[in-house]
């Protein structure tokens, strides 16, 4: 009892202040992990198959005549993918640098030679033991010293490896890698239809993620579900997605009652597809008269590679019905605003052709749905600037090889040429209505 007593004493004697929560510093708070808020981290391998995937009509064209329905699709879907976080976490500019190394070491420039050589030794000594700082300098120093000898190379080769090494911008480090998040909140960006109040969204980070593998499809017509009469095959080799840090997807009703609109800034920095192939098994029907013995063949695209793809902007989606259309046609040029003026445009084409199109429509709204967009030439950078209202897709290049023969794998066969494409900026804006007929 008198041990209690002296506890309970020694309590109320105890300064109250010392029992007072104290500020956390800034520098404090970013190491607290009990944040609200979900994190996802996916490293995964998925194995696919699909018998068949149809799409079916069941009354054929509508009006041609007493045809029956059909049926469209793919057949034997075979896919074999990883999803998870990037695996090149050391960076594309590392990537770039190995490629460097290895054609370096058969330059014809005797500086460049050496420099290789040190280079090989350094990252064989440095993997054989990570952790020594000596070699950890030694490998540093080494990569300095071959990139000094490639950029004043008197082999152009290595003069080129060196360009494309140094205008790539430094890509995914460790301390860049994000994973898979999911946040609710609030703000007054998607109060656009003024209600005076912060709208909430959810955001979903996408992370910097990775998606690779191979897939392989029939692609099919058929009177039945089954399918049945081949139209050709797909064929995706050494395909590799890669999404960029500060990716997002911000999901919300923008301060409407109901509805959804998709706030999206993706970018993929990389996406490589070493073979996509398309296949007639059979070559040309007998029809024609050819050889008995003609075998099927191959069209398609090696080495596909795409840098910089960007999607940013908005996309609305709402499901409406139009109940009165009267006098509709004749009021087209009352409305000033421009979603108005597309769906009285539809409502009087559902009264002159009645049929032609359901009452309940499917809306999809492109950018601010305005029905402008705009790019703009911006001199001191040399660069095409998309529009900020509208949906707006960049691209940095895409380099392909076109080829053709008798292999699924496009890189064995015959070249008909390359294909480039640089700095392609796209913006749309507008309505896009989807019905039954």
């Amino acid at each position: 009892m008198k041990k209690l007593i002296a506890i309970v004493s020694a309590l109320f004697l105890f300064p109250f202040t010392a029992l007072a929560l104290t500020p956390m510093q800034d520098d404090q708070m970013n190491d607290v992990t009990g944040q609200a808020g979900v994190s996802i981290a996916i490293d995964t391998h998925v194995a696919l198959h699909v018998d068949t995937i149809a799409w079916g009509d069941s009354d054929g064209t509508d009006g041609a005549g007493a045809e029956d329905g059909g049926w469209v699709g793919v057949s034997d879907m075979n896919g074999s993918f990883f999803v998870g976080l990037r695996s090149d976490h050391s960076g594309n500019k590392e990537v770039k640098f190995l490629a460097l190394a290895t054609g370096a070491a058969s330059s014809s420039d005797t500086a460049v030679l050496t420099a290789a050589g040190a280079f090989a030794t350094a990252k064989a000594n440095l993997e054989s033991d990570p952790s020594n700082t000596t070699y950890q300098t030694e490998y540093a120093d080494a990569v300095a010293g071959l990139v000094g000898a490639a950029a004043t190379s008197s082999d152009s080769d290595d003069v080129a490896a060196y360009n494309a090494y140094n205008d790539f911008a430094v890509g995914i480090d460790k301390t860049a890698l994000e994973v898979l998040t999911i946040d609710v909140a609030s703000s007054s960006e998607y109060d656009t239809y003024s209600t005076g109040e912060d709208v909430a969204y959810v955001r979903i980070g996408l992370g910097t993620f990775e998606v690779s593998g191979n897939m392989d499809m029939t692609f099919e017509l058929g009177s039945e579900k089954t399918l049945g009469q081949e139209l050709g095959t797909l064929d995706i080799q050494g395909m590799v997605v890669r999404g960029a840090a500060g990716n997002f997807v911000n999901i919300t009703t923008e301060g409407r009652k109901s509805g959804v609109t998709l706030d999206m800034g993706v970018h993929l920095d990389q996406i490589n597809i070493a073979s996509l192939a398309w296949g007639d098994s059979d070559g040309m029907d007998t029809v024609y008269d050819v050889d008995t013995d003609v075998t099927g063949g191959y069209v398609g695209l090696a080495d596909l590679d795409i840098d910089n793809l960007k999607i940013d902007g908005k996309v609305a989606i709402d499901v409406a019905t139009i109940l009165d259309t009267t006098g509709v046609a004749t009021d087209l040029a009352l409305s000033t605003d421009y979603k108005q003026h597309v769906l009285h445009k539809l409502a009087g084409l559902m009264a002159a052709n009645p049929g032609d199109l359901s009452a309940t429509q499917v809306i999809l709204s492109l950018g601010d749905a305005d029905g402008t967009a705009a790019l703009t030439w911006d001199a001191t950078n040399e660069v095409w600037l998309g529009d900020d209202t509208a949906i707006n897709i960049s691209m940095g290049s895409l380099e392909a090889t076109a080829a053709i023969g008798s292999d699924v794998n496009m890189a064995n066969n015959a070249v008909l040429g390359n294909i480039y494409v640089a700095g392609a900026q796209v913006a749309v804006d507008g309505l896009v209505s989807i019905s039954a007929h």
